[in-house]
């Protein structure tokens, strides 16, 4: 079945009995991981001990490499005897063949959770996802409009028992929105800053939220792609400085290299790198980067650096290490990959904290 954007919210809320798999998809990153993870949560509630036996999560490189890896897996029995999710990000057009075989074939897994970019109306992707029952969804997931971002703004500070004066709730309107996971950090900083004041004044929103972040976390992993180990270095140190969370750092890597990934996908079948680019709708700096990004990198090498970052988001949730540490030792070793035009190794289990 098909879920529009609008229904989309609604419907991972409360699933339909019997939904074993979904495909989410669009060009809002952010979005499309914030529902995917309420589908996942809705199976399996988070929680680390619990988390490691039911839920597999795989990147489009792992499934490149290894096709018949997500089939498995979903049919993979439970060692506990609980539900199980098998959660794949970063899923392209060419894993569609892969994805038709496990949905097919024998199942286990209560739920197969599917990531993918933006895809056209007759991707093959959609087609094994939008015909059919309940069984199958395709949710779409696009940008907030003007609506539900301030649906989305006046919810998360109503959570926290903090009301916004309507010059407030226009500023926020004006620089959040373009990404769902990206609009939720910045009001989690905005509760922050208001400590155990409760009116939300424009002054205390335009202290708080702003673009700074946004392109400090950028700004690095330009750097990174770019194979520019001082501009990477520099960036880091003053994300650190502005407080700029690790979790938002390598969310930003995941949806850059997303973006790349698509682009050469453009290019490889014959589409003029400008116009690829172009596809993407970037501000100019970062398709200013990319045009020379493009140059540096292949499909197959994003989709491994892609999983480098996924490993890292993950590695967070149960690492000894810093959360900072991981996250930079990934970004360093794509920007080191992008340097030498090698493909990026896989991270090593432990690291060391000295």
């Amino acid at each position: 079945m098909r879920v529009r954007n609008a229904e989309a919210d609604g419907f991972v809320r409360a699933p339909p009995e019997g939904l074993g798999a979904a495909l989410l998809h669009g060009p809002d990153a952010g979005l499309v991981r914030e529902r995917a993870e309420r589908l996942v949560r809705g199976v399996v509630p988070a929680d680390p001990g619990r988390e490691a036996f039911a839920v597999t999560v795989l990147n489009g490189g792992q499934i490149t490499e290894d096709p018949a890896r997500l089939a498995d897996e979903a049919a993979a029995l439970s060692l506990m005897g609980e539900a199980r999710v098998v959660w794949l990000r970063g899923a392209q057009e060419s894993h569609a063949e892969t994805i038709a075989r496990a949905l097919s074939g024998p199942r286990a897994a209560r739920l197969i959770v599917i990531e993918a970019g933006a895809l056209r109306k007759s991707s093959p992707l959609r087609r094994l996802f939008e015909p059919g029952g309940p069984a199958k969804a395709a949710i779409e997931c696009y940008p907030d409009d003007d609506r539900r971002l301030r649906r989305v703004i006046t919810e998360s500070l109503d959570e926290a028992g903090l009301v916004a004066d309507d010059d407030a709730l226009g500023y926020l309107d004006g620089v959040l929105g373009a990404d769902r996971l990206a609009t939720r950090a910045e009001l989690a900083k905005l509760v922050a800053y208001m400590g155990d004041e409760h009116r939300i004044t424009r002054a205390h929103a335009e202290a708080a939220v702003g673009d700074s972040g946004v392109v400090t976390a950028e700004a690095a992993v330009l750097a990174a792609a770019s194979g520019d180990l001082p501009g990477l270095e520099r960036a880091l140190t003053r994300a650190a400085a502005e407080g700029i969370a690790p979790t938002a750092l390598v969310r930003t890597a995941s949806t850059h290299f997303e973006r790349l990934g698509r682009t050469l996908a453009r290019i490889r079948a014959g589409e003029a790198p400008e116009a690829a680019i172009k596809r993407q709708r970037l501000h100019f700096t970062v398709a200013g980067a990319m045009a020379g990004q493009v140059r540096r990198w292949s499909p197959e090498r994003v989709a491994r650096a892609y999983g480098a970052f996924l490993e890292a988001e993950i590695a967070i949730k149960s690492a000894d290490v810093p959360d900072r540490a991981i996250v930079e030792h990934a970004l360093f070793a794509v920007a080191l990959a992008a340097r030498r035009g090698q493909s990026v190794p896989p991270r090593r289990r432990r690291m060391s904290s000295s």
